[in-house]
């Protein structure tokens, strides 16, 4: 697939697919568990074991689609 991520979200159901980094979406329902990081970052673990890292400017994001409150 050769679309830019920006192009890919806007196709993508949002309750179902989260940017966390200006090159990363993943999707909600396969994230397994949630770790807040320094500097207002996440550590997210999807079902299959592989670790991804939220950046800060997407902070607000990952906390809305994930229903954070109080990270």
């Amino acid at each position: 697939m050769r679309k830019t991520p920006i192009a890919l979200q806007a196709e993508l159901v949002p309750q179902r697919f989260a940017r966390i980094h200006r090159s990363l979406l993943v999707r909600v329902g396969g994230v397994v568990e949630i770790e807040p990081l320094d500097s207002a970052r996440y550590r997210l673990r999807r079902g299959s074991g592989r670790m991804l890292v939220s950046r800060r400017s997407y902070r607000a994001q990952v906390r809305e689609c994930f229903g954070m409150r109080g990270f």
